[in-house]
């Protein structure tokens, strides 16, 4: 379930590469790259700390707007999972 007050956060010691729309993290600590897609290199530059969940699902409906509301949701819950998981961003305070 989303939790729309977070306010996820990058790990400010992670390396970016940017493609056009999509990127690559270089996490230097544990020696791994990670490509994301556009849509989730989106999520990942918005967790900046003062972004909440919320106003991150207002900006990704701004830009995917033919992407049904249930279905970003699920993208950003994903995706902030798995950054989470990568340790390449943390969790923030809500």
């Amino acid at each position: 379930m989303l939790q729309p007050k977070r306010l996820p956060r990058r790990r400010a010691d992670v390396s970016v590469h940017e493609f056009g729309e999509d990127g690559a993290l270089y996490d230097a600590a544990g020696g791994l790259v990670h490509v994301l897609n556009d849509s989730a290199f989106f999520i990942w530059q918005k967790c900046d700390g003062m972004t909440t969940v919320e106003d991150l699902l207002e900006q990704m409906l701004q830009r995917y707007g033919q992407v049904p509301r249930e279905r970003l949701e699920l993208d950003i819950q994903v995706t902030l999972e798995k950054l989470y998981s990568l340790g390449v961003c943390m969790r923030g305070l809500e």
